[in-house]
């Protein structure tokens, strides 16, 4: 069996997006946190911290080994983060 071929012309520019985006994502959520008082280094609402910590998780994962339908679903849960951080905000 031939091992599957590396789709540069379709996963780099994938990737480029969903790094770009998870990054920023991140970053909305940690200026979230510092205006309501919280210490990014450590935040002291259980729900926010365990919210960080899949956060900073998920920006760890190699997106280079994923397949162009992982990359599309990630980038669907980057999406979804971001809107529930929207919903953060507005509370």
């Amino acid at each position: 069996m031939e091992p599957e071929k590396y789709d540069y012309e379709n996963k780099i520019p994938r990737i480029s997006v969903l790094q770009e985006f998870s990054w920023s994502v991140a970053g909305s959520y940690l200026r979230f946190l510092k205006g309501t008082g919280e210490n990014i280094e450590e935040v002291s609402k259980p729900f926010y911290r365990q919210f960080k910590r899949e956060l900073d998780q998920m920006l760890m994962i190699d997106l280079f080994k994923l397949s162009i339908e992982e990359l599309d679903n990630l980038l669907d849960y980057w999406k979804s983060v971001n809107e529930l951080i929207e919903k953060f905000k507005s509370k």
